[in-house]
């Protein structure tokens, strides 16, 4: 996903989200031609990482990475 989306999957503007990408705390994306993109599986991967979060089910929700609960 290019970087508006990305963005708004992580619940945060894209100006935070490249600052974010910058120092190292969001993952860099991939280059796609003259666009940089974004994986979901490594947004939900650094998701999981960041907040030590895993669904309801011990996965990880694709639908809403923020419904997760906190591990025990």
């Amino acid at each position: 996903m290019r970087v508006d989306a990305a963005a708004h999957y992580c619940g945060v503007s894209e100006s935070a989200f490249l600052s974010r990408v910058q120092s190292g705390q969001y993952p860099p994306g991939e280059k796609d031609g003259g666009a940089r993109v974004w994986l979901k599986d490594d947004l939900d991967a650094m998701i999981e990482r960041r907040f030590r979060v895993k669904s309801s089910t011990g996965q990880i929700d694709h639908d809403d990475p923020f419904a997760a609960r906190l591990q025990s």
